[in-house]
């Protein structure tokens, strides 16, 4: 398909393993992506400017805090 296609990025970490078959999310950096990866995808410089949906559980830590852990400081 190829990067240049993309118009917005949906983010989620994974509450289980790849290969599970099962679908369910885990806050930002608590999931088996890991925090480590999913700053990597979020600030990937191809990935600059496009929107981004963040697909998490609704529970604390609010959306404002896995928003700010996913930035580079």
């Amino acid at each position: 398909v190829g990067i240049k296609w993309l118009r917005a990025l949906h983010l989620n970490d994974s509450l289980f393993d790849l290969g599970s078959g099962k679908d369910r999310h885990a806050r930002i950096g608590e999931g088996f992506i890991g925090l480590d990866a999913m700053r990597r995808i979020a600030n990937h410089p191809a990935f600059a400017g496009l929107p981004m949906i963040l697909e998490t559980p609704n529970e604390p830590p609010e959306h404002g805090d896995e928003i700010r852990l996913l930035r580079v400081t």
